[in-house]
């Protein structure tokens, strides 16, 4: 594949998505941060899962995880397969054993600390600060990929299912040409990422 130099007009509508995408995530950091803990109040405040399982509905991927933590943490309804739908999954029934313990939790998210009327994450107290708990308690970890799990595999792959011999595996791994299918073998099980990310548990 070759690739062009883009043109002048190419360059000047890509800049200009760019900038409505800017738009955007910034209206959606700014939105989220003060629905997030309305929605917590009001779950507590109503013991109704509804407006919760909205707003996870209406999420990106990466918003809806972390959102999911912080609901876990914060509130007491389990996160359920749908009944009218088995592929998805929602807040339903409230675990009252937890209930309590949850509130407790959700009241120090909304308060500063008392000593010194400040937040204090170490302590549990965010004054309501939705993107401050995502910054102190939803961390990111990094698992490193095997790759000679992953290229074995490969070859597994592309001798039972793409056809290769033995020998034509081999040539494509020591060639320096681009002809050989090395691509097709990597291909097979798909190693595009150096890493795999994931939500960790709330720290």
């Amino acid at each position: 594949m070759k690739f062009d130099k883009l043109n002048d007009s190419l360059l000047t509508a890509m800049s200009a998505d760019i900038e409505v995408i800017r738009e955007h995530e910034a209206k959606t950091v700014d939105l989220l941060g003060a629905i997030m803990p309305s929605v917590l109040q009001h779950v507590h405040g109503n013991s109704n899962p509804n407006m919760m399982n909205n707003l996870i509905g209406a999420l990106s991927p990466a918003n809806r995880k972390t959102a999911l933590v912080f609901f876990d943490f914060y509130q007491a309804h389990k996160y359920v397969v749908d009944p009218e739908d088995a592929r998805k999954r929602l807040y339903g029934k409230r675990d009252k054993g937890l209930k309590k313990a949850k509130e407790l939790e959700a009241v120090k998210f909304f308060s500063l600390d008392p000593n010194t009327g400040e937040p204090n994450p170490d302590e549990g107290y965010f004054g309501g600060d939705y993107w401050l708990w995502v910054e102190e308690k939803v961390k990111v970890k990094t698992t490193d990929v095997d790759y000679m799990a992953l290229l074995k595999q490969a070859m597994k792959n592309a001798k039972d299912k793409g056809g290769y011999t033995a020998d034509e595996l081999f040539q494509s791994l020591i060639a320096d040409e681009d002809d050989l299918n090395l691509e097709s073998i990597v291909d097979a099980v798909k190693l595009d990422k150096d890493l795999e990310v994931e939500l960790a548990e709330v720290a």
